[in-house]
């Protein structure tokens, strides 16, 4: 889906959260997609790691879990999104991300 944006670069995927979290330190991304349910640390406790970070990142949560959808929350995410993804949901918080990352300067 999110090739069809092409002003967004994915900068990586990642199926272990220590290893995305080493990357997100690194490059410094101005957004990050976690699924909530991983293995080794649940996305909503990544998500609050990332957030002590000294740099903003603006979350996504994407789950199949609609149980952990108030809970995702807690973490103060730009959005969550239940799969199956509905492109309409996906489209409006692409142009959320993308209104957020242009009003912080950036092109």
């Amino acid at each position: 889906m999110l090739d069809n944006y092409p002003e967004v670069t994915v900068a990586g995927m990642f199926t272990n959260p220590h290893e995305a979290f080493k990357i997100i330190e690194t490059e410094k991304p101005d957004a990050v997609f976690l699924d909530i349910n991983m293995p080794l640390i649940n996305g909503i406790d990544l998500a609050l790691k990332i957030q002590e970070l000294p740099f903003e990142v603006m979350i996504v949560f994407v789950t199949a879990y609609s149980r952990y959808y108030q809970q995702s929350f807690q973490a103060n995410p730009l959005d969550c999104i239940l799969k199956p993804i509905d492109e309409e949901h996906f489209q409006e918080t692409m142009e959320r991300l993308l209104e957020q990352y242009r009003s912080r300067g950036r092109s």
